[in-house]
């Protein structure tokens, strides 16, 4: 995916990046919880993200453009806390990140740009079960793995500020799956969501015509 993003900077017009944040919506989903030795628990779990509480959301995107299309890779920190927890769960949450890796297209039209990504998510589960914590390194020394599938659509405008750079806010909608371990088990947690963000972006290489 990273090389593919890569290998056509020498053919593109424009480089950009951008930094965003904002709300997010969590519709409820269902989480199934699996222990070792006992039936499945499935229930309705409903979620807040605190998104501009400690570790904060944030959204990085780099592209490159070529007249009105534009290519590149997003990776959003995106957090998840389980807000009704049933028994045997006492804690459950995905906050240094139910995070978003992804390769992402991007059509310019007049007034707007539409956006559609896929990608996989880097889950870091914190959970409490039967009144056993969980807690395991994983990758990067620090407890992320590999969880699960991500698709997103979106549409976006920017405005701009000075010369390269530029004013930008996107609506988003994100659909993923995960699997997180927790103790004795594991557990599925889907996510759906609305994101409303705001950021700002800078042209930092621009070829010539």
């Amino acid at each position: 995916m990273i090389l593919f993003a890569l290998q056509g900077i020498a053919y593109a017009q424009e480089l950009r990046f951008e930094v965003l944040s904002g709300p997010v919506y969590n519709f409820p989903s269902p989480l199934k919880l699996v222990l070792d030795g006992q039936d499945p628990m499935v229930f309705r779990a409903r979620y807040r993200s605190e998104p501009f509480k400690l570790p904060p959301y944030y959204d990085f995107r780099l592209t490159r453009w070529k007249d009105k299309w534009g290519f590149g890779l997003k990776f959003t920190h995106h957090k998840l806390i389980l807000d009704n927890p049933q028994d045997p769960i006492q804690f459950f949450e995905i906050t240094h990140g139910y995070n978003i890796l992804s390769f992402t297209g991007i059509r310019s039209f007049k007034y707007f740009n539409a956006n559609a990504a896929l990608g996989v998510v880097i889950a870091h589960p914190q959970s409490t079960i039967n009144g056993i914590r969980y807690r395991r390194p994983g990758f990067w020394g620090g407890g992320y793995l590999i969880s699960g599938a991500v698709a997103e659509l979106a549409i976006s405008k920017s405005i701009t500020l000075y010369k390269g750079l530029y004013a930008t806010a996107e609506f988003r909608g994100t659909t993923a799956w995960a699997r997180v371990p927790v103790a004795n088990g594991y557990a599925d947690a889907p996510n759906t969501a609305l994101h409303a963000l705001i950021g700002v972006g800078y042209t930092f290489w621009k070829r010539k015509q």
